[in-house]
């Protein structure tokens, strides 16, 4: 099964106002901004993501979250082109208590990713390629107020021997239900 993140990303869109109306304490979404080293056999490209993120709490710091993003730009090496179509992943999220409003935590999760490549100046060379493989994370939260916080972060995704992508975020988040948010963290 392949999973437009178009399609997860319009979703998400159409239930934000169904969710902030039930006031579901323990959800939390988020959109990101990743730039992304991605190293393969003959050398690193990089590229910017914008990513959205779900994410629910199923007990005080342990959260289940789900991604899903597409590329905002591509590189090139010599003649060969590289873009990320499409990048989805599924994490369990380690955040210790906030001290003066500051938490760290760790991601643990798999993650898939399409990219197409192309050979400039030789035509039908296009090549689409989906990696699965796992995916790390540290980072630290910001607390802005009682619903937002501002998110940083290091990850890492390994697929394979020739694959890997190392990545800097940056992002908001926002806590649909703040005051029992506030109250748990």
């Amino acid at each position: 099964m392949v999973v437009n993140p178009g399609r997860l990303s319009l979703l998400l869109f159409l239930l934000l106002p169904s969710f902030a109306a039930a006031q579901i304490p323990n959800l939390y979404l988020a959109a990101y901004g990743d730039r992304q080293v991605l190293g393969v056999a003959d050398g690193e490209f990089t590229s910017a993501i914008g990513v959205l993120s779900v994410g629910y709490w199923i007990r005080e710091g342990i959260g289940l979250e789900l991604e899903a993003g597409t590329g905002l730009t591509d590189d090139s090496i010599n003649s060969l082109e590289l873009s990320v179509e499409s990048l989805v992943a599924a994490n369990l999220r380690l955040e210790s208590p906030p001290m003066e409003d500051i938490a760290a935590y760790v991601l643990l999760g798999a993650s898939a990713i399409r990219l197409d490549s192309d050979f400039s100046g030789i035509p039908d060379s296009s090549v689409d390629s989906s990696l699965t493989g796992f995916r790390g994370a540290i980072g630290l939260t910001f607390n802005l107020s009682p619903s937002w916080q501002l998110d940083a972060g290091f990850t890492h995704h390994e697929y394979n021997s020739d694959v890997s992508i190392n990545s800097f975020r940056l992002g908001m988040r926002f806590i649909l239900a703040p005051q029992a948010a506030w109250k748990r963290r």
